[in-house]
């Protein structure tokens, strides 16, 4: 459970008299002991980070003296050259050994003004010594959870909820029925609250400002703020995002000798890995995960065979599921806090076989929303209910309608007329934050990127920041910035059917990045069936157009076709969970949301054992 932890006191009181309760939240925080780990504390202010197993230097925690600014980090934060170059000319002093050494000068030079200076996917803590001052921000997409909890006395934060639970200062801990409702519905809590009753999540792009005891929380950005209807042509379009993805993918590989990459049988890796050939080639360690005769291995092993890159396949076969499974299932939804489920165990136990190469891992996640044009369908990643909910406008009315007409409601617990109310409350709470936005297309845009980009893709990769840290061009601001000037977000997703014209704009954007960067990606199949080379020729367009729209062939996402992880899962688990919490004996039958509850199930049962 890698990440930040600490605690302030808001009223003076003490911080001394807690030494057992400190250091049993730090053991929380650390999955193996050899983690390297770092902490700060006084009478008043305690803070701590836990660096990745991968990590051999401890680089998170900044103690200035001089400044007298103690900085706590999770993540990785990117500061401009310039700054650094002001900065060395202005204090002959400072150290840049490490590039987070800048952060309290910046601080000290711009104050709260810091966080639209620096980038980067991170939460973070700082502490002004002299006034007693502290702030806790993250980055403009919020990309790792940071949990939250205070009373009249603390604020305790957190990169995940065992963090605060174990701390001891919660009065009285409540799970909250509301919160599960919404992940079941949506596939993940669309508010900010958490399955604790009193435990939140802090906001993308917001900062906590401590002072005087006081507390007050504001918001420094949104993507409106860098969106607008003026955008360029097809052409410049092109070359605005050719060129951010350069610049982007150059600036992740520079962080390291090494980097875990993911390749699969996608588009999205492929765009990727043009830009890294033949340059970064001895920096990369491939691998992709599935069964033995998934595409998501065999197009792997072409393609990193014939440019002669270092690969490995992770097999998920029958010997995984006996050795492995149980085991890494527990620890994906528990490294969550509860936010993944099983049917995710695959990419954990991947994960920590990587984490002997590289402190990195590169991949292609979110490329689909933002590369790909067309009307929204649901999924995995954004469901069918969530589409409707910004389709009404967010009326809480209809969704309150979609939700007691769902499976959910089916169950007791999240069928009385208090959870239905509460639930319709909270959405007309998310559509406050989308008042600003007047087309629906535009409220879709800013939905994905400040609740999904980081419910989904945060969240997962939060369950794996134990062994290394996800790094996503598609995911960076500065890239981000970039194509909000483009064609592909002025008219992103819109609420009616896309004509064929406008499904094959996606198609040509990634046939000309690959072929701009490294033609020779282009050749190699996909799981869906053709390649990008297709495009360029008529017989591969009516390939593809066949592919696509006529014969509309199926390919697996998780490539993953052993023997049912649900009732291994459902018979080793859970079969002694107690009765009260057991919502698996009103599952309706099929449900789509089955491998959810169940995983919530064990997660709430191993925190009642825990903690209550």
């Amino acid at each position: 459970m890698a990440g930040i932890i600490g605690i302030v006191s808001l009223k003076g009181e003490l911080l001394f008299k807690e030494e057992k309760m400190l250091n049993r939240m730090l053991d929380i925080l650390k999955t193996n002991k050899k983690q390297i780990y770092e902490l700060y504390r006084d009478l008043y202010v305690f803070c701590a980070t836990v660096l990745p197993l991968s990590s051999s230097e401890p680089d998170h925690l900044i103690i200035n003296e001089e400044l007298e600014i103690v900085l706590a980090l999770e993540g990785y934060i990117f500061i401009p050259k310039e700054m650094k170059n002001e900065l060395n000319t202005i204090y002959s002093t400072l150290n840049k050994n490490n590039d987070y050494e800048y952060i309290p000068y910046l601080y000290k030079k711009y104050g709260n003004k810091i966080l639209e200076i620096i980038n980067g996917s991170y939460n973070l803590f700082l502490y002004d010594k002299k006034s007693g001052k502290c702030l806790l921000a993250n980055d403009r997409f919020g990309f790792y959870p940071l949990y939250y909890y205070y009373n009249n006395k603390y604020l305790i934060f957190s990169s995940k909820i065992e963090g605060i639970l174990s701390s001891g200062y919660m009065s009285k801990i409540e799970f909250d029925n509301v919160t599960i409702a919404e992940h079941l519905f949506f596939g993940y809590p669309i508010t900010d609250n958490t399955y604790i009753k009193d435990v939140f999540t802090l906001p993308n792009a917001t900062l906590l400002e401590i002072e005087y005891g006081k507390m007050k929380q504001s918001k420094y950005w949104q993507i409106g703020n860098d969106y607008n209807t003026s955008h360029l042509s097809k052409n410049q379009s092109f070359e605005a995002i050719n060129f951010a993805l350069d610049n982007a993918i150059k600036k992740y590989s520079s962080l390291s000798n090494k980097i875990a990459f993911s390749i699969t049988g996608g588009w999205d890796t492929r765009v990727v890995l043009s830009y890294l050939m033949p340059d970064y080639r001895d920096q990369l360690y491939c691998y992709s995960f599935g069964s033995l005769d998934s595409l998501d291995i065999i197009v792997p092993q072409l393609i990193t065979k014939a440019e002669n890159l270092q690969y490995t396949p992770y097999i998920l076969d029958n010997q995984y599921l006996e050795r492995n499974f149980l085991t890494e299932a527990k620890n994906t939804i528990e490294l969550s806090s509860g936010t993944r489920n099983y049917k995710r165990t695959h990419y954990l136990y991947t994960i920590k076989n990587l984490a002997i190469h590289s402190k990195y891992l590169l991949s292609g996640i979110f490329g689909d929303e933002v590369l790909k044009y067309g009307r929204p369908k649901g999924g995995t990643v954004i469901n069918e209910n969530a589409i409707a909910m910004i389709t009404s406008n967010f009326s809480s009315e209809l969704v309150g309608q979609n939700y007691a007409n769902s499976p959910i409601f089916e169950i007791p617990v999240f069928s009385n007329l208090q959870c239905l109310k509460d639930f319709k409350y909270r959405i007309d709470r998310v559509k406050c934050l989308f008042e600003d936005y007047d087309q629906l297309q535009d409220k879709y845009l800013a939905f994905r990127f400040e609740i999904n980009l980081r419910k989904y893709f945060g969240n997962e990769a939060s369950s794996y920041n134990d062994y290394f840290l996800c790094l996503s061009p598609f995911i960076d601001y500065e890239f981000i910035k970039t194509w909000l000037t483009t064609i592909y977000a002025g008219n992103l997703f819109p609420f009616k059917k896309p004509s064929l014209k406008t499904k094959q704009l996606s198609i040509e954007l990634y046939t000309k990045l690959v072929m701009n960067n490294y033609p020779s990606l282009s050749v190699y199949p996909s799981t869906r069936g053709f390649s990008i080379a297709d495009y360029l020729s008529l017989k591969g367009k009516l390939k593809i157009f066949y592919l696509k729209y006529i014969k509309k062939s199926k390919y697996s996402v998780d490539a993953f076709f052993t023997r049912d992880t649900d009732s291994i899962f459902y018979n080793n688990l859970l079969k002694n969970i107690p009765s009260e919490i057991k919502y698996i004996n009103n599952i309706p039958k099929e449900s789509y949301f089955s491998s959810d509850i169940l995983s919530l199930t064990y997660w709430i049962n191993t925190i009642k054992e825990r903690y209550l």
